[in-house]
């Protein structure tokens, strides 16, 4: 979805697909409305929210685009206060929580984006995965994979330290309470998992391979399986 085939020789990737996974097949979508790379993106209700990014002669982005899955429509949306990119973001409970400097927040019952000042991230960490289930939102920082939660809406929000995970890495996705991580470690390719229950940390699998590459994503989200 978006991106550039070669960095700074202006071939934009403009094209969006989509996964059939009853049969296994990939289908061409539709088009971004402008090039750009490195912004953030994510599904509300029937509307793909594409966020911010880099697009041409490296200028970067604040607007938003918004594409409904059924009519097929794409519609402008409220510009950030800020540009950003490669900002880590997701939903929860009908809004958007994007994780720069400063946190923001969409609602789209408003067409509003407002800054989210009582939410501090540790040490103004950057953040490479927002995951969110019913009840909270869970970060994984940048550099140091440092797992964090914390429940939006209280009056007093208090961010929690999880632990870490052993491997660097920018995807995650949240499956029957269980936090899959992907990362990298000495040329090593890593999936870890956090059992929310049990709070406590796994690695599934390591290997150092040539052809599996897992760490190079920008985007890891979960799909149902059909038998």
């Amino acid at each position: 979805m978006g991106g550039e085939y070669m960095m700074g020789y202006g071939t934009w990737n403009t094209s969006i697909w989509k996964y059939d996974t009853l049969r296994g097949t990939w289908e061409f979508e539709t088009s971004l409305t402008a090039p750009r790379r490195h912004h953030s993106a994510c599904i509300l209700n029937d509307d793909l929210y594409i966020i911010g990014g880099i697009g041409k002669h490296r200028v970067m982005l604040n607007n938003v685009v918004r594409y409904n899955l059924m009519s097929k429509d794409w519609e402008t949306c409220t510009s950030l206060p800020t540009a950003l990119y490669n900002t880590a973001c997701c939903v929860y409970k009908n809004e958007i929580f994007l994780f720069g400097l400063p946190v923001m927040c969409f609602r789209p019952d408003t067409n509003i984006w407002e800054e989210v000042n009582d939410i501090e991230l540790p040490g103004n960490a950057a953040i490479a995965s927002a995951i969110a289930d019913d009840n909270l939102i869970y970060l994984i920082t940048m550099d140091t994979s440092d797992l964090y939660c914390f429940e939006p809406y209280q009056k007093h929000i208090v961010i929690e330290h999880l632990g870490k995970f052993k491997a660097c890495g920018k995807d995650a996705c949240i499956i029957n309470n269980l936090i899959y991580a992907f990362g990298e470690e000495d040329d090593h390719q890593i999936v870890e998992v956090y059992d929310i229950d049990n709070r406590e940390f796994r690695m599934l699998w390591k290997s150092k391979s040539e052809f599996i590459v897992i760490n190079q994503g920008y985007g890891c989200f979960a799909l149902p399986k059909y038998h």
